[in-house]
């Protein structure tokens, strides 16, 4: 499963890789399952609980974190990583400052990234 992120950057749990782990992730997840919607670009970030499968499981998890105050997605969760090639994760800055700025501000008002 790692090979996919290969070279891609990544958060766990941002599984429609838009750059915040929100309710939409969860959704994604949702539809691929059981609607046959497309597979996440990236599909570390959709295993959110860290099992090495992608299932409900994994959308349970992450709107118990975003909702009911449960446990964060394991590493690299909140900061960005990036897969090397022997299968290791290494975690990289997250964006430009800008984009930092704004994330934290957004997460501060809406509570979508914690």
């Amino acid at each position: 499963m790692r090979a996919e992120c290969l070279p891609q950057r990544f958060v766990r749990g941002d599984a429609n890789v838009d750059g915040t782990v929100d309710l939409s992730d969860s959704v994604r997840i949702l539809a691929r399952l059981f609607r046959g919607g497309p597979d996440s670009p990236c599909l570390q970030a959709s295993d959110v609980n860290e099992d090495d499968r992608i299932d409900i499981s994994d959308s349970i998890f992450g709107l118990n974190f975003l909702f009911l105050g449960g446990v964060a997605p394991p590493a690299p969760y909140p900061r960005y990583a990036q897969f090397d090639w022997w299968g290791t994760y290494q975690e990289l800055d997250p964006t430009s400052p800008q984009k930092r700025a704004r994330a934290q501000r957004r997460a501060g008002s809406s509570g979508s990234m914690r």
